[in-house]
């Protein structure tokens, strides 16, 4: 029996080494080395089923329960499954009483050793001694209860035989055994970690920028990376054990001597270098390359040092931009210094002034020492609060662009534009400002603003055009004379050098010689607006030129001088009409002179005659005093118009406004007219009343409507010869009454028919030589039907008559 045991164990510790060989390619080829741990399980339980120790006829015991359950305490589903269903087979092949017991301890041992890799251990953990002792004494305790099986009642008696032994040899061997399992799985797990780090060690160092060297304690060579390779020019493969001194060869980098190897200064000190040391390396094919190199001891974990680790660095391309920001920081400094802008930097923490130009000290009036020693809002005149906040958007590049104002040693003060950006200084942000005086420039914006507001308002039409006369700009005002805006007018030649009133080439010769000149052309020309509608305009054309004297643009000023020209007009006629009245005053006063002296002589001559004389028969005596009271009642007349021209013109005329019947008025006046045409000889002539046989009621002053009718048919009775005079009412509607008085006499011209209804006129100095008069009565007459009522027409034809008509209120009435 202790044979048969032995050979089980000897078994299980095969099982143990196979299991270990099978389990480094468990990460390669998962699937195959699980179903073959399955075949290596099954096939040993096998064989110990061949070497068992008997019980019985039918019942044998070997260490099968101990694989199964490492099976599925190690290999998982797979492996237990595998070995499981292959032993069970062969099992129920052997046939015997414990055949069910057989199959019942392979389940149970197989599940146990599952339910502890699930429940207990974890899929991917390795097991520990607890779980070996959980599976050894459950597994064993499924098998002992799996007896029960057997025969009655020979499973008791196995128990009762074989049970402590099981209990104390088996779960021993399934913790001896479980040991050197566990002992494979954390040797592999540790070779797994070695694996990575070292992998990741390589990739570490290959992948740094900086060329890497290890050497051991006696200065050789141990590994490269590639950067190392690259530099050196050795590969890793001839590079390893030899001295390092060979392989990274160092001179000074001034005078090419050689220089201590870094790796022998660290092993001698046994401390890490704390300065990079600045040197030259000599390549394995002769390139200097300019480098700065550590060294560092590799220790163990008791202090030991097992080596050095060299790190150096390729300073070609950092001497390169050294080199660069060095000529960069000269350039700058002397176009900082040297230009002729004015700049200044500015520390944005406080506002002092940490750099100016010599432009920033002729400009601020101070010296550079002086600006140097000022903060910035000595010179803006912002606070340094509202400054920085400007330096804030200057750093987070929103803005660029400010205008400021900035005072001056002088204490003037200047208009400027500062153009600022950050700049990076030894590490330090800065204000870099650039500053422009403006003052000239706002001073000329603001001419230029107040010239185009002029242009703009002018109450003068504006042009403007281009070298070549064509229209570049028109202001409002020429837009409201013409009624042109630019979208109609821009691009082409002004109206007035292409106007239908004007012969243009004419003109435009003469324009174009004026302007050559380089004078100032003027004109006035009849032009139209957009609708066609004419008026006056006066033109003038100013050439502008450049600081060279060349023409650039015309300026051209439209202005509507219509009203102008009628009031010259007017005055013209004014001016006419005043040379005439002065004349017509002249010939009035001789007329009026002959007028009063005729009357005058006739009274003074018979009243002499009938005062000296007393030979007169009494015929004689009562036709010198008729001649008297002819005469005085004539001078009456002419009295009476003056003073009533007087009154009129002074306002003083009284008017009444009463109804009257006006048949009668017009009847009794009739009636005076026709002994009056029978004293002066001219009854030949034909006197006709027009009136209506309804009465006519109106409305006025029926004294002064007798004045009117009485001028009106004193001037027809004296112009008319032949013929004869018609007078009354022409027509009655829409409460006026039209009253006319018509003659045949000699008519009066088309351009004197206004001028004889003005004081002292007549129709011509002829006319009042001929037929006497003082040029008062109509001027009477169209004064007084003025105040009753529209005033009065007049229709006339030179040698056929006039026709005069006015209106009064009125109606018919019964």
């Amino acid at each position: 029996m202790l044979q048969d045991l032995i050979v089980n164990v000897a078994l299980l510790v095969v099982l143990s080494i196979f299991y270990g060989g099978l389990v480094r390619y468990r990460s390669t080829h998962p699937l195959l080395v699980k179903i073959l741990m399955g075949l290596l399980f099954g096939s040993l339980a096998i064989i110990g089923m061949n070497i068992p120790f008997s019980y019985s006829e039918g019942v044998f015991y070997d260490g099968r329960s101990i694989i199964f359950s490492l099976a599925g305490l190690f290999g998982g589903g797979i492996v237990a499954l595998i070995s499981g269903v292959i032993v069970a087979i062969y099992r129920i092949l052997i046939g015997g009483a414990g055949v069910y017991a057989g199959v019942a301890t392979i389940a149970s041992t197989v599940l146990m050793g599952l339910w502890v890799r699930r429940r207990l251990v974890g899929r991917f953990h390795i097991p520990e001694i607890k779980h070996l002792i959980f599976v050894g004494v459950g597994s064993h305790l499924l098998m002992l209860a799996s007896q029960l099986l057997l025969p009655w009642p020979q499973g008791l008696d196995v128990i009762a035989g074989v049970g402590p032994s099981v209990m104390i040899l088996f779960p021993l061997a399934t913790l001896f055994i479980g040991l050197l399992m566990i002992s494979s799985e954390r040797r592999l797990a540790a070779e797994q970690v070695l694996k990575e780090n070292e992998s990741l060690y390589r990739t570490t160092l290959n992948s740094l920028g900086d060329a890497v060297i290890l050497t051991d304690i006696e200065m050789n060579v141990v590994e490269m990376n590639p950067a190392a390779c690259r530099m050196t020019g050795w590969p890793v493969s001839e590079a390893k054990g030899r001295p390092v001194g060979e392989v990274f060869k160092v001179v000074n980098e001034n005078d090419l001597e050689p220089v201590e190897n870094p790796v022998e200064k660290v092993i001698e000190s046994g401390r890490k270098t704390e300065i990079a040391i600045e040197a030259i390396l000599i390549s394995r094919d002769g390139r200097r390359i300019p480098i700065a190199d550590r060294g560092s001891p590799v220790v163990n974990d008791h202090g030991e040092n097992l080596g050095v680790v060299l790190v150096f660095q390729d300073r070609t391309e950092t001497m390169k931009k050294q080199k660069e920001v060095e000529e960069s920081e000269g350039l700058f400094r002397r176009l900082f210094e040297k230009h002729t802008a004015v700049k200044m930097l500015i520390d944005p923490v406080d506002g002092r002034i940490v750099g100016a130009n010599d432009a920033a000290a002729e400009f601020y009036g101070w010296s550079r020492e002086h600006l140097l020693n000022m903060n910035i809002d000595q010179i803006n005149t912002l606070s340094i609060d509202e400054i920085k906040a400007k330096f804030v958007l200057v750093e987070q590049g929103q803005r660029t662009y400010f205008q400021f104002q900035h005072r001056k040693a002088d204490e003037s003060i200047s208009d400027v534009q500062v153009f600022a950006s950050q700049i990076i200084i030894k590490g330090r942000p800065f204000i870099h400002s650039i500053v422009h005086d403006v003052s000239d420039k706002k001073r000329i914006e603001q001419e230029l603003k107040l010239l185009s507001a002029s242009v703009r308002q002018n109450p003068v039409g504006v042009i403007i055009t281009d070298a070549f006369m064509r229209i570049e700009y028109v202001n409002p005002k020429y837009t409201d004379l013409t009624g042109l805006g630019l979208e109609d007018v821009a691009g082409i030649k002004p109206g007035i050098l292409d106007h239908k009133y004007v012969d243009v080439d004419l003109l435009e010769n003469e324009i174009l010689e004026t302007l050559k000149a380089r004078e100032i052309w003027n004109g006035e020309y009849r032009l139209e607006r957009k609708e066609g509608k004419p008026f006056w305009g006066k033109i003038m054309i100013s050439p502008i030129e450049d600081a060279f004297g060349n023409v650039t643009n015309y300026l051209l000023l439209y202005e509507d001088i219509s009203v102008l020209k009628r009031v010259m007009k007017d005055l013209e006629e004014a001016k006419n009409k005043a040379e005439e009245s002065e004349q017509m005053k002249t010939a009035f006063l001789a007329n009026m002179s002959h007028e009063i002296r005729t009357p005058l002589n006739g009274i003074l001559g018979f009243t002499e005659l009938l005062t000296s004389h007393d030979g007169f028969s009494f015929e004689q005596r009562q036709e010198f005093g008729t001649i008297i009271q002819k005469s005085s009642e004539g001078l009456l007349q002419i009295i009476n118009d003056v003073l009533e021209v007087s009154r009129i013109e002074s306002e003083k005329l009284s008017m009444e406004s009463k109804p009257f019947v006006l048949n009668e008025t017009l009847s009794a006046i009739r009636n005076l007219y026709i002994r009056k045409m029978e004293e002066l000889g001219k009854s030949h002539l034909s006197l006709k009343l027009e009136m209506p046989d309804q009465a006519v009621e109106v409305t006025g002053d029926e004294n002064r409507l007798q004045q009117v009718l009485i001028n009106l048919l004193d001037n027809a009775l004296k112009f008319t010869a032949e013929g004869g005079i018609v007078f009354g009412v022409s027509n009655v509607e829409n409460g006026k009454v039209e009253l006319i008085v018509k003659d045949t006499g000699i008519g009066i011209r088309p351009e004197k028919q206004e001028i004889i209804f003005e004081r002292f006129s007549q129709a011509d100095n002829d006319i009042a030589r001929k037929y006497g008069g003082t040029g008062l009565g109509l001027a009477i007459v169209k004064k007084l039907t003025s105040l009753m009522g529209d005033g009065i027409s007049l229709d006339s034809e030179e040698g056929k008559g006039s026709v005069f008509r006015f209106s009064l209120p009125g109606r018919f009435t019964t």
